[in-house]
């Protein structure tokens, strides 16, 4: 496959057209240092040739007839660094991104859409982040807002987490070991677990009381998307939040509580939250 780059593009760069087209060929199949040793550029100078036949080769993405969308955050850097991705859901395509995971980064896409394009948007997928929420209202206000099963259960596998956490703390030094290397073990799918972690977690499981009530929770929180009425989701919610409360278990009676704040968002299609996650991976 051949590799053109205009007269226009890199027109100031120190390097031939012929050099910038083997570079950006080449940026398909190697990592950009691999080629900035192989070429005696810097680095640098490989990413702005490659970024430049991108930006080229690929069109702006169009923001018009959107109705269905999903809004993410994904980690590209340590420390803390986060994009926020926006999907057409209908579509299958990535039609957004910006640098941050806050109210102001969500809010850029929608003046980027536009005021009359954003009306519309009928439904936006997002996690029960705050600042999501707040973009979405602010320039969507009469858009559904839902949240996924993908973010519903992975909000409550940090609930998990703390949980595991605050009980390794407690147990004495006789059952401590009993908790090494559990974290993925607690919120895995048990039919991808094998023979030894199954061990394991069972183990687990029966030392400690609060780990395996919030265990039995995940799993019936993982049904509720096999309801088919509204009424059966509520009725599900309501039992499994009573379940929560009358654990006495501090993390879980307070994901209970976010779940009845924000219960009408979780009254969402399976299809869409099948798409939303889909999508993110």
């Amino acid at each position: 496959m051949s590799v053109t780059i205009p007269k226009d593009i890199l027109s100031y760069a120190r390097a031939t057209r012929r050099l910038e087209e083997a570079v950006a060929w080449l940026c398909q199949h190697l990592p950009l240092t691999v080629l900035a040793m192989c070429f005696a550029l810097n680095w640098k100078t490989v990413k702005n040739i490659y970024k430049a036949y991108l930006g080229h080769r690929f069109e702006a993405p169009s923001l018009d007839n959107i109705a269905v969308i999903g809004m993410d955050e994904v980690s590209y850097k340590k420390g803390h660094k986060y994009l926020t991705c926006v999907f057409d859901l209908n579509n299958s395509r990535l039609i957004g991104v910006g640098i941050g995971k806050n109210k102001e980064t969500a809010s850029k896409f929608f003046k980027a859409v536009g005021e009359e394009r954003s009306k519309l948007i009928k439904t936006v997928a997002i996690d029960m982040s705050k600042a999501y929420i707040g973009a979405v209202k602010e320039h969507c206000p009469k858009t559904l807002i839902v949240h996924d099963k993908f973010h519903i259960i992975q909000d409550f596998n940090k609930v998990m987490d703390r949980i595991r956490i605050d009980e390794f703390k407690k147990t004495d030094e006789e059952h401590k070991g009993f908790f090494k290397k559990t974290k993925w073990l607690l919120v895995m799918n048990l039919k991808r677990l094998k023979d030894e972690g199954e061990i394991r977690l069972k183990q687990l499981l029966n030392i400690n009381i609060p780990l395996n009530t919030a265990y039995t929770l995940l799993e019936q929180l993982k049904e509720f998307w096999e309801c088919v009425t509204v009424a059966q989701f509520n009725r599900a919610l309501d039992n499994w939040c009573d379940m929560a409360y009358e654990s006495d278990i501090q993390p879980l009676m307070d994901f209970a509580n976010m779940l009845e704040i924000h219960k009408v968002r979780a009254l969402e299609l399976l299809p869409l939250s099948h798409k939303h996650g889909n999508l993110r991976g």
